[in-house]
């Protein structure tokens, strides 16, 4: 009989555990009743693609000691995919004007607007207007690249790109 009473005591003080454990979670949950929400909000991409580049001599006649000299050649590497251009220049001389035109498609969700790195570049000068393109349009831009040292010119300039929301 004592087994029976051992058993029945054993059955009632883990049948109260488990009653006292199940209140302390009910309890605790009460205590720290909050509500979260997890989620990802994305404000979209900006994805631009350099389509072409185009140069064109802004003055076509030069004069050098009071006579006329030679445009100097001028050829461009472009690097569509990182949305650079690679200049080289043969016989620059001082005063020399390019008016670079390039088309950008932005093919991201979100407007864009372009800008070069500040004017730091070494023999010549970069005026450049930004531009802002809509997402999945084209915009074409436009810079003035004044030479200033003479001899032969070798530079890359980078377009690059940022968000144009608020802009």
């Amino acid at each position: 009989m004592e087994s029976i009473t051992r058993r029945a005591y054993i059955k009632f003080i883990l049948l109260a555990f488990i009653v006292v454990f199940s209140c302390i979670g009910v309890t605790y949950a009460q205590w720290t009743d909050d509500l979260q929400f997890m989620g990802k909000v994305e404000m979209g991409n900006i994805e631009p693609q350099l389509v072409s580049i185009d140069v064109i001599p802004w003055n076509t006649t030069y004069f050098y000691d009071e006579s006329i000299i030679t445009e100097p050649s001028i050829s461009i590497t472009t690097d569509f995919a990182n949305n650079s251009a690679h200049f080289n220049i043969s016989g620059a001389h001082q005063g020399l004007i390019y008016k670079i035109f390039y088309t950008v498609h932005n093919y991201g969700t979100i407007p864009i607007m372009s800008r070069i790195p500040d004017n730091s570049f070494s023999g010549f000068l970069v005026d450049h207007e930004p531009i802002r393109v809509e997402s999945d349009s084209t915009g074409i831009g436009e810079m003035t690249i004044t030479l200033i040292d003479e001899g032969d010119i070798d530079f890359a300039i980078p377009l690059t790109f940022i968000q144009a929301v608020g802009i």
